[in-house]
C-alpha cells in the first residue's frame, strides 16, 4: 500500500525526480526489500528507522539529538489538552472544533 499512499497525496507538492529526489522519513514497520523498492522507484530519497536498533558507526545528526518527527510533535502537544485526549465529543463537527481549538492555542503560544 505504500505505492498507493504516495501516489495519492493529498497535499500539492512538487513530483520528485531522480535528479532531485524528496525526502519520505518512514518508521521501522517500512524496513523491508518492498519498501525500499518502492521509495527507490518513486524517486525519493528514504529515511526508514531500522527494525533493530540504530547502528552507532551511522553519522549523527550535528546537533547530537535525534530528530523528533514533526507529526508526532503535534500529537505530544495535542495530549497536552485533556478534552482531546478523553474524547467525550458526539459529533464530529465538535470533535474538530477543539482541535481547531487546540491549534490556535499552541501558534500562539509559540
Amino acid at each position: 500500500m505504500l505505492r498507493e499512499l504516495l501516489n495519492n497525496q493529498v497535499a500539492v507538492r512538487p513530483i520528485p525526480t531522480s535528479t532531485e529526489p524528496q525526502h519520505l522519513c518512514l518508521d521501522a514497520a517500512y524496513d523491508n526489500a518492498p519498501a525500499h523498492a518502492v521509495v527507490m522507484k518513486e524517486n525519493y530519497e528514504g529515511h526508514i528507522a531500522p527494525k533493530k536498533g540504530r547502528d552507532e558507526s551511522r553519522p549523527q545528526h550535528p546537533s547530537g539529538k535525534a530528530r523528533r518527527w514533526v507529526v508526532e510533535r503535534l500529537h505530544s502537544w495535542h495530549d497536552k489538552f485533556r478534552r482531546l485526549v478523553n474524547n467525550w465529543e458526539k459529533k464530529l463537527a465538535r470533535r474538530y472544533a477543539f482541535i481547531c481549538l487546540a491549534n490556535a492555542l499552541i501558534a500562539y503560544r509559540m
